[in-house]
């Protein structure tokens, strides 16, 4: 029993496509910051945060535990629909994130920017065409609900967003490590 959960935390390898591995790789350190800066964030919102940062901690909690989802997936093989079901649930998490806190101000907005990237390069042009037209209809969206009075953002301090984009730019840091100086 326990060997079987140890491989769990195992990096997966696949032997007869190179390229598979490597996106696979990715996707695993990908899902271990996926699943260790969620829990941080909510630490930070449960100690400084307001309440509107508060009421996401749902969210990140689910990111945290899509994280066993993506890694069970990724073992079995299946690297580019997990990177689909990453990416795509990272993409909402962003926007009910952005729609609950700082509106089109929100840091997580800056989560767009990461997916796309990761889009690009886990799963090739198309996917990234339909990540960045569904990004900017999500801000426009953002705007439009502000502009009615549908939703009213909470800016937060500004040491928290400073800690927000600095989680960002680590992540996209250690997703891209050879591509980022």
């Amino acid at each position: 029993m326990w060997s079987k959960s140890a491989g769990f935390f195992k990096m997966p390898i696949f032997p007869e496509d190179e390229q598979k591995t490597h996106r696979a790789e990715i996707l695993y350190w990908g899902s271990v910051l996926l699943f260790i800066f969620p829990l941080i964030l909510i630490s930070f919102n449960l100690l400084f945060g307001t309440d509107a940062e508060n009421s996401i901690n749902w969210v990140l909690g689910l990111i945290a535990l899509l994280q066993i989802l993506i890694r069970w997936m990724l073992w079995r093989g299946f690297v580019n629909e997990s990177a689909l079901i990453l990416l795509t649930v990272g993409w909402v998490a962003m926007t009910e994130i952005s729609r609950h806190v700082a509106g089109v101000r929100d840091v997580a907005i800056i989560g767009y920017v990461l997916i796309l990237l990761a889009s690009g390069y886990l799963l090739g042009w198309r996917a990234t065409i339909l990540f960045t037209v569904t990004s900017i209809a999500a801000i426009w969206r953002l705007a439009y609900l502000e502009t009615t009075g549908f939703i009213v953002p909470s800016l937060g301090k500004p040491e928290r967003i400073a800690l927000d984009l600095g989680v960002s730019c680590h992540l996209l840091h250690h997703q891209y490590p050879n591509q980022i100086p």
